[in-house]
């Protein structure tokens, strides 16, 4: 069974939905979270990347920010066989195939980005953050 649906607003749907599920209050902003979903696909269908563990890497990180920026929480991996939210929104999106996309190499990915202590990323979330505005309340 294909894991990834083909019709496109369905993908942005289902990854939307497991946003939701990862998080336990409203995310930030959902029409902001569909059209970052539909610009890491796109981004990831038209790279020109030339190796698949650097490029997987890449993938994650981009997917990591939207995650981290629209439910609050920090990805996380499990060394178990439970998925975690972040992996269950990881595998909502149509991963391009040359990354070769499996649960090991995920789990791998997120382990080396180590997000916890990765100054980049926090520079690149509180950016993301603070080029969109909040929405009122």
């Amino acid at each position: 069974m294909d894991r990834f649906p083909t019709d496109r607003s369905q993908t942005k749907n289902n990854a939307v939905e497991a946003l939701r599920a990862a998080s336990r209050s409203p995310l930030r902003d959902e029409q902001q979270a569909r059209t970052q979903i539909s610009d890491a696909v796109q981004s990831a269908k038209s790279a020109e990347w030339e190796e698949s563990n650097s490029d997987l890497q890449a993938w994650v990180y981009s997917l990591a920010l939207i995650y981290s920026h629209q439910t609050g929480l920090l990805p996380a991996f499990s060394n178990c066989d439970n998925e975690t939210r972040f992996e269950r929104f990881v595998f909502a999106l149509p991963a391009p195939p040359r990354l070769q996309l499996t649960r090991n190499r995920l789990k791998a990915a997120i382990r080396r980005l180590n997000l916890k202590k990765n100054p980049d990323f926090a520079r690149d979330l509180d950016a993301l953050s603070d080029s969109v505005p909040l929405p009122d309340s």
